[in-house]
């Protein structure tokens, strides 16, 4: 579970090789649930260097482009594809929540030892299945009502922009809060509204495209969240 990525690999007077893994000699390596891509040298654009012959196991990871040069490769578990970093020029190597890592890691996880948690500290697994890198994404379930009884619905999910937020419960709260978050978890949209509205409008038509979290909270307890999609 790494995330090899924007390496460069130089060395004054010698050519360096492999921008993200260089292999040398007659190892077997195994490599697991990894993302390398971007990655540069000074004589060679791929971004694994190993001897002609070598073996090495890959299997659940990203690779860019490397794929069809190596030996012992799973086909079918490993992926070619933009791996969906949140701001990789700045050094931030989380996943989006459309990254194509997202569960995709190996179903097995037995003799990997992997942490509890991921080096942002987030759960190293979340719907039972690892993603691929360094990262676990910290996305949210789909619907997660957070306290029993809650009658609250949100719809058209997806949407073109407007959404209404039902809420059909006799509520004792005058506090009421709906907050709306992209998916790097930056709050876009909070607005109070009044419980004895049973139909409340929620408008988010000046946010581009993509996938939100709508939180209806009253002081400090989550009443309800769920994922939305605007497109």
């Amino acid at each position: 579970n790494n995330t090899i990525a924007y390496n460069t690999t130089y060395i004054e007077y010698f050519p360096g090789q492999g921008g993200g893994i260089g292999i040398e000699g007659e190892p077997y390596p195994l490599i697991r649930n990894c993302i390398i891509w971007n990655n540069i040298s000074s004589s060679y654009t791929m971004n694994i260097h190993f001897p002609p012959l070598t073996w090495m196991d890959i299997s659940y990871c990203n690779v860019e482009d490397d794929l069809d040069h190596i030996f012992d490769l799973k086909p079918y578990t490993n992926i070619d594809s933009l791996p969906g970093f949140m701001d990789p020029e700045n050094g931030n190597f989380q996943l989006l929540g459309n990254s194509p890592c997202i569960n995709m890691g190996t179903p097995d996880t037995t003799g990997l030892f992997l942490p509890p948690k991921d080096l942002s500290g987030n759960d190293r697994i979340l719907e039972g299945r690892v993603d691929i890198g360094a990262y676990e994404n910290n996305r949210p379930t789909t619907t997660l009502p957070m306290m029993e009884g809650t009658d609250i619905h949100v719809y058209p999910n997806p949407c073109s922009g407007l959404l209404v937020l039902e809420y059909r419960e006799e509520s004792e709260h005058d506090d009421l809060m709906v907050r709306i978050s992209n998916v790097r978890g930056e709050m876009v949209k909070e607005e109070k509204i009044d419980a004895a509205k049973k139909l409340i409008p929620v408008d988010i038509s000046n946010q581009p495209d993509g996938i939100y979290v709508l939180t209806l909270t009253s002081g400090q307890s989550v009443l309800f969240r769920q994922k939305i999609i605007k497109e």
